[in-house]
């Protein structure tokens, strides 16, 4: 859906973007039309934060994985995916996640 704002000469609509309006022929200044971008609410004593607020909070993520084991089961879920000719593959690729998410520990700091 296009925006449209009313010609100042005119009042007829004219597409956002446009520099002459289609049924006057002068030119439209966007400028004097431009709305003003939403306000947000700013931050509560309290800690209740408005809207558009964001809350940054420090974390760790450790990767408790070993290289060459993660090596070696891949070997052999590509060995597998090569002798069921691809048919592993979902299998390989959702055993891959499962390692890895079980190997990251996130940590909180504060």
């Amino acid at each position: 859906m296009q925006q449209t704002y009313q010609c100042p000469n005119c009042g007829s609509p004219v597409a956002q973007g446009l520099e002459i309006c289609s049924n006057c022929g002068r030119p439209v200044q966007w400028q004097q039309q431009r709305q003003t971008p939403p306000v947000y609410q700013q931050q509560q004593p309290g800690g209740n934060y408005g809207y558009g607020q964001q809350i940054k909070k420090r974390v760790i993520i450790k990767y408790t994985g070993n290289g060459a084991d993660i090596f070696g089961r891949f070997l052999l879920w590509a060995l597998l995916c090569v002798i069921t000719i691809g048919i592993y593959g979902p299998w390989a690729v959702n055993n891959f996640y499962r390692y890895i998410i079980e190997h990251i520990e996130v940590e909180n700091p504060d």
